[in-house]
């Protein structure tokens, strides 16, 4: 079939925009440009039978008893929660298209060989469900595990700092921070793990279960592909470093589908069941400067029903792989950033098996990784994870509709009688190449009339897909009713770049006070707003950045640090007009009074914070080093002299370190080596 053309003159009709897929990045950047219909012509084309991508909906019937008496729940499969702390584009979109949330429930469990070691985190007495672990000091025990949590807090938060300032140009960075990041930005889990001396507790009770689970990621590749420095930010974006104020998490009532319908209602050209088979793209020369300069007819979009249609440009909100797939002409640039982006499939079932819940039942949390080791010993690679709907989502009735599970990659089969339905989701593989695609997106956005959007562009979630969508139409002119914030509005060594300005797209002083509105003291938010209004009419652009470091270091989620430290913050907003991008106004200046109010806040938490784990360690931790002193478990040795080592040193094949600090090493003996120094000093 012969291309379409539209027979109207370029200068008197909208921008003709194609966007595929209609997940998350596709569904919102559909919308913004539908926003301006005078300015932008949009289809939206979707190869399966539904909208939404992850967010997946179904209904679930009621147990046979009640069938006839209550409708079917609505079960979220994909996407289920957000929270306000690093969902604020997210939620900004939902409150935009009238779609509201409720509260929902985060909490985790690990379960291992079917309930031969299980834990949760709900409470002392679920981190404690088996009474023989209380009594367990052993490398593979509770206790060990613990330690290695309140370690591994510090260290990594030290470590996100030392990141942040090497990142973004921080006063005082020296060589040595420098080969200290560069050291970290290139360590897997399983090395940074081994470096440290982490105990195999850790490991495999923590932080692999988590990191599988949050990613769907089997466990071996976690260990060898996944980069540390990206699980810690992540870690410390959303709070996971700290004990104490943690976000509260939420949920969409009735499902996520909700928000598709409201905003496929929205969309005038909506292409469901028809899949984009080729794309064809004409070479921009020049890059333009507003809408009328834009050259038109260069895209060529072939379906598999409507054959090939003609547009201007074409967002591609498909999976990075895909994305390649589809372009027929794609450039050795796009080849090779594409290229790096993978994905796998992951099997989710629907069911009401408990089988694969925790064996106890006071473990059974919102989420469940589930494992087993193998015959050698090591842990069995993949990742299997069951969601307990009904905590997750408590508009779901147990006493009509049972407990209701979806379970990712099972690791036994449920009773068939007990599945309500199964699906097959991608999830992107996280490693050293996505990462690395990531910051070269930048370079392959606009240059043959194309943008590219996905959660994958982030951490893969559904905030990242709504920001890389909105940033794409965007990068047309279209205005977003709310400014966008980048990574949750927290530091982040990846930037989405504006393609006519070449400028990265940051958040507004405004949007970014009201972001702390939901996390931190009101009396310092409000402090904070008095002393650095920002005009009402700025508040509403979307902005790009002139001083990329500057605003980070004032409006970076990490502002505790920056605050902290004393950083002389100034804004500079570039609100985007239709047609007109790179507008100015004046810089504004956050005052230093209102930076010690807010320091004074986050300092007491984490105060707060330090004082309790002070309590644990007088309480558990002295009693057990003593008794390990005694017993000639435990050497306590001075490291004043060795103290730039870090956690590194003082390990060694005999020993195992457990703990450092500035002047003290704790380092416990091994068996082998406390049965040899006993031996020797028998023989003296």
């Amino acid at each position: 079939m012969a291309p379409t053309v539209d027979p109207l003159p370029p200068s008197s009709r909208p921008l003709r925009v194609a966007v595929v897929g209609s997940g998350i990045a596709g569904l919102s950047a559909a919308w913004l440009l539908s926003r301006y219909p005078e300015f932008y012509a949009v289809t939206l084309y979707e190869a399966d039978d539904y909208l939404g991508g992850h967010t997946h909906t179904v209904d679930v019937p009621p147990l046979k008893e009640f069938a006839d008496q209550v409708p079917p729940a609505p079960v979220d499969t994909g996407f289920i929660v957000c929270n306000p702390v690093t969902y604020p584009n997210l939620l900004a979109f939902l409150d935009a298209v009238q779609v509201g949330v409720t509260p929902s429930d985060m909490s985790f469990s690990v379960s291992r060989n079917q309930g031969a070691f299980e834990w949760a985190g709900d409470t002392l007495k679920t981190l404690f469900a088996q009474r023989e672990n209380v009594l367990d000091f052993s490398e593979n025990g509770i206790w060990r595990m613990v330690l290695d949590v309140l370690r591994f807090h510090w260290h990594a938060a030290a470590i996100a700092d030392l990141a942040d300032k090497v990142t973004f140009g921080a006063a005082g960075v020296t060589e040595a921070d420098r080969a200290r990041y560069a050291y970290h930005a290139r360590q897997s889990i399983g090395e940074f793990l081994s470096a440290g001396n982490y105990s195999p507790s850790f490991k495999h009770n923590f932080l692999v279960p988590q990191t599988a689970a949050i990613w769907s990621t089997p466990a071996g590749t976690c260990l060898d592909e996944f980069p540390i420095l990206t699980l810690i930010r992540f870690f410390r974006n959303h709070r996971m470093l700290q004990l104490v104020g943690r976000p509260k998490w939420l949920t969409i009532p009735l499902g996520s589908r909700s928000y598709v319908a409201k905003v496929a209602e929205q969309i005038p050209d909506v292409r469901v069941g028809q899949r984009v088979t080729k794309i064809t793209r004409g070479t921009l020369t020049n890059q333009p400067t507003s809408l009328e300069d834009f050259p038109r007819g260069q895209v060529t979009v072939t379906d598999d029903l409507d054959g090939a249609s003609v547009y201007d440009y074409v967002i591609l909100a498909t999976h990075g792989d895909i994305s390649l797939q589809l372009l027929a002409d794609a450039t050795p640039r796009e080849r090779e950033v594409l290229g790096k982006v993978r994905f796998s499939k992951n099997r989710a079932v629907l069911h009401r098996d408990p089988a694969l819940m925790p064996k106890r039942r006071e473990t059974w949390a919102a989420w469940n990784y589930l494992t087993k080791t193998t015959a050698d010993g090591n842990e069995a690679d993949g990742v299997c994870v069951t969601y307990w709907m009904n905590r997750l989502q408590p508009f779901i009735p147990r006493r009509t509709h049972g407990d209701v599970f979806v379970t990712v990659n099972p690791l036994y089969e449920p009773d068939p009688s007990l599945v309500i339905q199964e699906y097959l989701y991608d999830h992107p593989v996280y490693g050293f190449d996505l990462v690395q695609a990531q910051e070269q997106l930048a370079s392959i956005a606009n240059t043959r009339f194309t943008g590219f959007a996905g959660a994958w562009c982030n951490y893969g979630f559904h905030e990242d897909g709504v920001t890389a969508g909105l940033a794409a139409a965007a990068a047309l002119g279209a205005t977003p009713p709310f400014p966008v914030l980048l990574n949750g509005g927290y530091p982040t060594h990846r930037t989405l770049f504006h393609p006519v300005t070449g400028l990265p797209i940051v958040p507004s002083p405004a949007k970014y006070l009201a972001h702390l509105g939901a996390h931190l003291p009101r009396d310092a938010v409000a402090q904070l707003r008095r002393a650095a209004p920002a005009a009402p009419a700025v508040a509403r652009q979307h902005t790009v950045d002139l001083t990329w470091a500057q605003t980070l270091a004032a409006l970076g989620a990490a502002a505790a640090t920056a605050w902290r430290g004393g950083v002389a913050a100034e804004v500079q907003d570039a609100p985007m007009v239709q047609g007109e991008p790179g507008a100015t106004v004046p810089v504004r200046s956050v005052p230093a009074r209102a930076m010690r109010g807010l320091t004074a806040q986050v300092r007491a938490l984490e105060l707060a914070e330090r004082m309790l784990m002070v309590v644990l360690f007088a309480c558990v931790g002295i009693p057990l080093l003593v008794l390990g002193k005694a017993l000639g478990y435990v050497q306590v040795q001075d490291t004043v002299a060795e103290a730039a080592k870090g956690v590194v040193g003082g390990a060694s094949e005999e020993k195992e370190l457990v703990w450092v600090h500035p002047r003290v090493r704790i380092v416990w003996q091994k068996s082998g080596a406390r049965n040899a120094q006993e031996e020797e000093a028998k023989n003296k």
